[in-house]
C-alpha cells in the first residue's frame, strides 16, 4: 500500500501538485486502485471500509454543492 501511495504522490507532484497536500486515488491507474483496494480489504474490515466510503461520499456531495 505504501509503495502504491508513493507512486501516486510522485505523479501528483510531477503534475504540479502542492507538496504540502496529499495525493488522491485519481493519480493511480485503475489496476493500481484495484490492487490498493485488495490490500486495504486485507487490513481493514468491511464495516471500516463502508464507513470510510460513506464519509468520502458525503464530503464529495458537500464539495459539489459549493
Amino acid at each position: 500500500m505504501g509503495e502504491l501511495a508513493t507512486i501516486a504522490r510522485q505523479r501528483y507532484l510531477d503534475a504540479g501538485g502542492d507538496p504540502r497536500r496529499s495525493a488522491n486515488e485519481k493519480y493511480m491507474t485503475e489496476e493500481e486502485r484495484q490492487e490498493y483496494l485488495e490490500l486495504a480489504r486485507q487490513v481493514f474490515d468491511d464495516e471500516y471500509i463502508k464507513n470510510y466510503l460513506d464519509k468520502k461520499r458525503q464530503n464529495n456531495q458537500k464539495s459539489s454543492q459549493k
